[in-house]
């Protein structure tokens, strides 16, 4: 036995030391195994931006008393919020609008069609896909709409989802089924 002041040194890590090498790494990978490099946009994530930025359009026709309408474009994959130039109820001609601003549509979602009823019963006028996308969803300056319901669907098929604006109250909801 060595005398006390001769102890050698023992090397390596306290318990301690690796029960918090092991909270870092878990910790690091929960973090990478969430993160994809962007936002994982999903369906009903977009369901949930258009509804929000269709209620934008009926209050901004509202204050600016103007047609406000948000269509989409297919070159830039979005959908375009647009404000007619004149103040009132007449409707623009279709070389009459400013644009505001866009949704994009995520890569994982497909604006499939859009019909020119507001479809609040499940399987009620499901266009074809393509279908009415040159139609747009039209804000009036009394706060009312023009009735229409935009379909969506995931790439994959596993997500269905559709948006209706209701004629009279200009007013959208996202359900998660045609």
């Amino acid at each position: 036995m060595l005398p006390p002041s001769q102890h050698r040194t023992q090397r390596g890590f306290t318990l301690i030391e690796l029960m918090v090498v092991v909270a870092m790494i878990g910790v690091l990978a929960g973090i990478t195994a969430a993160y994809t490099g962007e936002r994982r946009a999903n369906l009903r994530a977009f369901s949930e931006d258009l509804v929000g930025q269709a209620d934008e359009a009926r209050l901004r026709a509202i204050s600016s008393r103007r047609w406000h309408r948000i269509r989409y474009d297919d070159a830039s994959r979005a959908m375009v919020l647009e404000q007619g130039d004149p103040v009132g109820m007449t409707m623009p001609a279709d070389d009459a609008w400013t644009e505001l601003g866009k949704l994009s549509v995520p890569r994982n979602v497909t604006v499939y069609g859009l019909a020119t009823t507001a479809n609040a019963e499940d399987g009620a006028g499901v266009p074809n896909e393509g279908d009415g996308l040159d139609e747009a969803l039209l804000f009036a300056p009394d706060g009312s709409s023009v009735g229409r319901t935009v379909y969506l669907a995931s790439n994959d098929g596993r997500s269905l989802g559709r948006i209706m604006v209701y004629r009279g109250t200009g007013t959208a909801y996202a359900r998660a089924t045609w």
